[in-house]
């Protein structure tokens, strides 16, 4: 098995954090589990730049075990390496405590919200797996996911359902889903079944957006928003005592009603011109 060539150790300029270079067996380093999923695009482009170039900028990891070493910055990079056959990366080797907060900083753009609640979901499921007993309001897991934990509820509806329109349901869901008072082993269960509140509601809303598709003849912007909008059962209220279950059945009971007159959408909202994030019905 190939062996870790350590090049050199220093420290980092502003909090004097131990750090090192290293060239790094390939098949010792893997892309950390929660982040954003690849770009077939984006690899094939640095594929291209390194067949001129050569591999230029280090992967940023940490340790993980004896011969695991996880990538927290460079994933495109390293899959575009592996594919060209490369045997070694050079990476730069940060502390472990520091590597899962690294994705959205390093991301390359802003995340979508459904790249930020698969971040969540995933920073979740790590902390459930190595402290279940850990209780969700604790400023551990507080701190550890970026954006609240109403992410991870959203996240698994996306992993529940591609068709999920998490856009469409954000500034209901992030005002009611608060921390649960729990151990991580039972508040996951609880945002499991409060994904599947969402999942019903979000078909619900699928159906509403493809009977007023087929009547206008073409998707209008937005229109996933402006359902949610006019089925909302707490307006802009900013601060909400009711629990995610109550309004949530209500959103779903709404869009029921909805669902047996759904142009009625068009004659209390105009629909603008623009374009709508996730706009196929």
């Amino acid at each position: 098995m190939k062996s870790i060539k350590k090049l050199v150790e220093f420290k980092d300029p502003l909090r004097e954090e131990k750090l090192s270079l290293a060239l790094i067996p390939i098949e010792k380093l893997e892309v950390i589990a929660h982040q954003r999923k690849p770009s077939t695009f984006h690899v094939e482009r640095l594929k291209r730049s390194m067949e001129l170039l050569g591999f230029t900028t280090p992967v940023l990891c940490f340790k993980k075990s004896k011969d695991k070493y996880i990538i927290v910055d460079g994933q495109h990079r390293y899959l575009a390496a592996k594919d060209l056959g490369a045997e070694y990366l050079p990476c730069v080797v940060v502390p472990q405590k520091f590597g899962y907060f690294l994705i959205e900083l390093n991301a390359e753009k802003t995340l979508t919200i459904k790249e930020k609640s698969y971040v969540a979901l995933q920073i979740y499921k790590r902390l459930l797996e190595e402290k279940p007993k850990l209780s969700e309001i604790s400023e551990e897991v507080q701190d550890s996911i970026e954006g609240g934990v109403y992410l991870v509820t959203m996240g698994l509806a996306y992993e529940k359902t591609d068709k999920f329109v998490g856009s469409a349901f954000q500034t209901i869901v992030k005002r009611v889903d608060n921390p649960i008072d729990k151990p991580l082993e039972s508040a996951y269960k609880i945002r499991s079944k409060r994904a599947n509140m969402l999942i019903k509601a979000n078909k619900i809303l699928r159906d509403i957006a493809r009977a007023i598709t087929a009547e206008l003849g073409q998707f209008p912007p937005f229109l996933y928003q402006t359902i949610i909008s006019y089925a909302n059962p707490i307006g802009r209220k900013r601060l909400i005592e009711r629990p995610f279950e109550e309004v949530t059945q209500e959103l779903i009971a709404n869009l029921e009603q909805l669902k047996e007159n759904p142009m009625v959408v068009l004659e209390r909202e105009a629909l603008v011109s623009g374009t709508d994030e996730e706009h196929s019905a």
